[in-house]
């Protein structure tokens, strides 16, 4: 079966750098079926994925996630994990054609940080830059940016803060009760009063 077809996606939504054979950037990652880092060539990259190469015998699922490291373009180190999105028969006319038994796997990235895709959002720009690759068009893409701590915790904060509100409430009218209560002058007693009527007589 031809892996490239029975795999293919939807158009990418994002502009993707290719690596020539000369680049060599190097990618680790570790899937499920082995037990040791494996080190391999990246083919391209995104702000949302990335593409390497690797055997047919070691490949990962589609939908399994990976751990990945890898440095974009001379980058800090990133350290992160992706999803399985799909798989390539290597094209005869490409580069990585010539080496048999091998695949191309597309990862999604997968809870990708702000700062990293902050960092690849400025690789990719230079890389584009530098090549003369629409560079207008990759200038206008916005980063996706994370919710914040607040936002995504809104909820728990709100409920949070009706509980505290409730036992803070409670302690002030604990604390207070005593107070209140010697506050209030003194009531007459039945004993009392007919005393006082008795004395006044």
């Amino acid at each position: 079966m031809d892996v490239r077809i029975a795999h293919r996606q939807k158009p990418r939504s994002m502009p993707r750098h290719r690596f020539s054979d000369k680049d060599k950037e190097i990618i680790r990652f570790i899937n499920s079926k082995q037990s040791r880092i494996m080190s391999t060539v990246i083919i391209d990259i995104s702000e949302t994925g990335i593409g390497f190469l690797t055997s047919t015998r070691l490949a990962p699922h589609i939908g399994e996630i990976i751990k990945m490291d890898f440095a974009p373009l001379g980058s800090m180190r990133m350290a992160c994990q992706g999803k399985v999105i799909h798989m390539e028969s290597p094209p005869n006319n490409s580069g990585w054609g010539r080496f048999p038994g091998t695949v191309k796997v597309g990862v999604q990235f997968h809870d990708l940080p702000q700062e990293y895709r902050r960092i690849l959002h400025d690789v990719l720009k230079k890389a584009f830059e530098a090549s003369g690759r629409a560079v207008n068009e990759y200038s206008t893409v916005p980063v996706r940016r994370e919710k914040g701590w607040v936002r995504q915790n809104l909820w728990s904060l709100f409920m949070t803060f009706l509980i505290l509100s409730g036992v803070g409430y409670g302690i002030y009218r604990y604390a207070t009760y005593d107070i209140e209560e010697n506050d209030q002058p003194p009531q007459e007693t039945w004993a009392s009063s007919f005393f006082e009527r008795t004395i006044h007589k």
